[in-house]
């Protein structure tokens, strides 16, 4: 809120560590006259929300820690906790597989590798670990699938080609 105007997007925005969003169109519009949102209960309603996000992001960084530490279980519930009030949230899917991956739980580290997928299909860590998943399951055609979209990705944004894909990728193919 500046002055009278509000700034509004189309869908509700969840910043996490790590993560860009677009924000597409944003307009300035300004508040209808005798709203119950006024500048000081506005600024209430962000304060809150900046509230909540700091709490979220706060589980968020706690389950990154508990995987540094070895604490898998742990992680997954911190970041199934971030999930349940996050919806689609690609990077909670994605690190909750790393965890399972972590604890040699395949099955369940595919499951959430292909939910972050579907939630966001640019997340290129779960392609990545997916690759490694079915090279280790000698599903050797799903890991060049794999393989082939985590360089895809990278071209498309622009980024560097990442060594650890490339060695995947020749592991796969040797």
């Amino acid at each position: 809120t500046k002055g009278n105007l509000i700034f509004k997007v189309k869908e509700p925005v969840t910043l996490l560590p790590g993560t860009v969003h677009d924000l597409g169109d944003v307009t300035l519009e300004p508040m209808p006259a005798g709203a119950s949102g006024s500048v000081a209960g506005s600024k209430a309603e962000a304060d809150a929300r900046n509230k909540k996000n700091a709490e979220i992001e706060a589980k968020f960084k706690a389950g990154n820690d508990d995987i540094a530490a070895g604490k898998f279980d742990d992680a997954i519930a911190k970041f199934d906790a971030v999930a349940k009030e996050i919806p689609k949230c690609a990077p909670c899917s994605a690190k909750m597989g790393e965890a399972y991956l972590k604890k040699d739980d395949l099955t369940n580290a595919e499951k959430y590798f292909k939910e972050a997928i579907e939630f966001d299909e640019k997340t290129i860590d779960a392609y990545n670990a997916l690759s490694t998943i079915y090279n280790t399951q000698q599903k050797y055609d799903e890991a060049l699938k794999m393989s082939a979209k985590v360089k895809e990705l990278r071209a498309s944004s622009g980024v560097a080609e990442d060594p650890i894909s490339v060695f995947n990728e020749g592991v796969v193919l040797w």
